[in-house]
């Protein structure tokens, strides 16, 4: 009896202290996504855009980001089926992910999204499905995060506003509190003919 007695608190005292050091050193992921993204013109093009913020003590090292577009389809033989297609991005790693990232994919003629209204999209119940995977630097332990966008999460014509602040002469910052805010896109300004100069 008192064999099996410490048999059993032996195994009990390893088992416990196996389980209570998987559960603290877990890496967690404290990602903060935009909680909207918006269709904002970038180097002449409309380019889905939308942001993430690491809220850890830490660094992530080895960060990638992967964006897809899903929407209902339907096949020339009549057949309805979820279609997920991947969205190229401007930037999909970043060696080391410290503070923000503005993800970007341009959509031009070969993008998914090109030539899609907002109504088409929302008639298809298409989302966009974002994965981000990292390394914790402390821990070295794989990080993983995922966010979906609906359609009533898009802002078409809207962009981001610049979250860089001046705190003096030399000193810039970035402020969180418009971490989420965008503004109506300003029409560019139309250049003056011959006649008006």
């Amino acid at each position: 009896v008192v064999t099996v007695e410490a048999f059993v608190g032996l195994l009990f005292i390893a088992v416990t202290t196996g389980l209570a050091f998987a559960r603290f050193s877990r890496s967690r992921a404290r990602l903060r996504f935009s909680r909207v993204a918006t269709i904002e013109p970038w180097h002449g093009f409309p380019t889905l855009t939308f942001r993430v913020a690491n809220v850890r003590q830490n660094s992530l090292v080895d960060g990638r980001i992967r964006a897809s577009l899903a929407m209902d389809d339907k096949s020339i033989e009549g057949r309805a089926m979820r279609w997920v297609v991947p969205l190229p991005l401007v930037r999909d790693q970043s060696i080391t992910f410290q503070l923000m990232w503005t993800v970007m994919h341009r959509i031009d003629q070969h993008s998914p999204l090109h030539g899609l209204s907002r109504t088409e999209l929302e008639r298809r119940h298409a989302e966009i499905l974002v994965a981000f995977q990292g390394i914790d630097e402390i821990l070295l332990a794989p990080v993983h995060f995922r966010c979906t966008y609906g359609i009533g999460d898009l802002r078409f014509e809207e962009q981001f506003r610049d979250m860089v602040r001046m705190d003096g002469p030399d000193s810039l910052c970035l402020d969180f509190s418009r971490f989420d805010e965008t503004e109506p896109i300003d029409p560019p300004a139309r250049p003056l003919s011959s006649d008006e100069c």
